[in-house]
């Protein structure tokens, strides 16, 4: 019963490990993408304000 219970754990944190650095390299993409659109709005509105 235990060692059922260690052997299926092992198995989900390794499925866990390769999805968490799956999710993190595209969430950089999406963190990266969301601060260029930002300083894009940002400089537009300046650019505008001041031009």
């Amino acid at each position: 019963m235990l060692s059922s219970l260690f052997s299926d754990n092992g198995v989900n944190a390794n499925v866990n490990v390769n999805v968490q650095v799956d999710t993190t390299s595209t969430i950089n993409i999406a963190v990266a993408l969301t601060v260029a659109g930002i300083l894009i709005i940002i400089i537009n509105r300046v650019v505008t304000k001041y031009w």
